[in-house]
């Protein structure tokens, strides 16, 4: 036809996106960021009615995002994919792993000190993500969640670890008799 503005396609059925998602970080009624397959983020500033996606740089699978406060937030994936934000997830950039492990989970207690549990075991940081270490006994695995610096736990296949001492050691809190009961989420209030 003779219409000279180029065709515009906008993502109909199934909404949000076509791509599956893994997590999401909900900040109150109105906002909230989720995460998932072929680099996936997704931002609402109305409690869900619309979403913009967010480029997030990688096309990896990304399997979880945590924030700190309202700004400072991390979203982690695929090939040791640790992304970062600190405008309440409109842009991101990535940070160095040192690894090509898989990252399941991400968990902060404040701008500066964090954990990521994946195939490989956990690393954590002490700076905000510039520098990840992995942590010598920590439990490789699908989730983790700490209420301080001090108190923490680690779900992976059967078993629940949990840790006082910032992730130094770990006990078993729980263990089940299958190994296919696989924890993919803990999270305390």
């Amino acid at each position: 036809s003779g219409n000279s503005q180029p065709a515009t396609w906008e993502w109909q059925n199934p909404l949000p996106t076509g791509n599956p998602l893994d997590d999401i970080h909900v900040f109150d009624a109105n906002t909230a960021v989720i995460v998932g397959q072929a680099g996936t983020i997704m931002k609402t500033i109305d409690g869900g009615i619309t979403w913009s996606q967010k480029e997030s740089g990688t096309s990896v699978w990304l399997h979880s995002v945590d924030f700190a406060d309202n700004n400072l937030g991390w979203a982690v994936g695929e090939n040791g994919t640790i992304l970062i934000t600190t405008d309440g997830g409109t842009t991101w950039s990535s940070q160095i792993s040192n690894t090509t492990d898989t990252f399941y989970d991400v968990c902060f207690i404040d701008g500066l000190t964090g954990w990521v549990v994946g195939s490989g075991g956990m690393k954590n940081t002490i700076d905000g993500g510039l520098n990840w270490n992995y942590m010598p006994s920590g439990p490789g695995g699908y989730t983790c969640h700490f209420i301080d610096s001090n108190n923490g736990w680690a779900g992976s296949s059967g078993v629940i670890y949990r840790t006082t001492n910032g992730g130094l050691t770990w006990t078993w809190a729980m263990f089940y008799n299958s190994v296919s009961n696989v924890i993919n989420s803990i999270y305390f209030i």
